[in-house]
């Protein structure tokens, strides 16, 4: 597989130098990436998108760090954990990720605080307790405004607009809909770049 996508991208490469594009390759994988990381190593690549888990996105970035491979490092889901910055430390340098929650936000330092001081553990960048607790209180919205009455709970929970989670971004907010019963708006995840084991929004 991973010669398949070695060649692949030896393909693509002479075609973007000839027009002067941008050329993207999606490859197959699961928790890790190797096999994005593997040919990008392999072709040069000048940067690597990888979905990785807070485990194996240790793995990766320690396997680039050994040959000293210093192509740029587009992460997401693990590599966005705390967990992950804490364990990784230095080899998490310069990586760029996505976080779904902007944690300086005063609602977001509260509960994670308290979320902290209750259960003497750090919340990881995706805020699970945070969405379980904003989900908790939408339930409770849509409740309170179809009276306890289950058959109107669904159109209850399609009227509600403008709720500002205490997990989503400083521009986050949630519209739900009869056609929207998601609710996310695209500009709540955050891009960041990981420096000195920080997160530093990119502007």
């Amino acid at each position: 597989a991973v010669q398949i996508a070695t060649e692949a991208l030896d393909r693509l490469r002479s075609t973007a130098d000839a027009h002067h594009r941008v050329m993207l390759l999606e490859v197959m994988g699961r928790n890790s990436g190797w096999i994005a990381t593997y040919a990008g190593m392999a072709n040069g690549a000048d940067a690597i998108i990888i979905q990785a888990m807070p485990g194996d996105a240790i793995s990766v970035l320690r396997g680039m760090n050994q040959i000293g491979y210093k192509a740029q490092i587009l992460g997401h889901l693990g590599f966005g954990e705390t967990g992950t910055l804490g364990a990784a430390k230095e080899l998490s340098e310069g990586v760029v990720t996505l976080v779904s929650h902007d944690l300086s936000k005063k609602s977001a330092l509260g509960f994670v605080e308290k979320y902290k001081k209750r259960t003497g553990v750090t919340m990881e960048a995706w805020g699970r307790p945070m969405q379980g607790y904003d989900s908790v209180m939408m339930l409770a919205e849509a409740l309170r405004r179809a009276k306890l009455d289950k058959t109107k709970l669904k159109e209850a929970i399609e009227s509600i607009k403008g709720y500002k989670p205490v997990s989503g971004t400083t521009k986050n907010v949630v519209n739900f809909g009869p056609k929207d019963h998601d609710g996310n708006q695209d500009e709540g995840p955050v891009l960041v770049k990981i420096v000195k084991g920080n997160w530093v929004t990119i502007e």
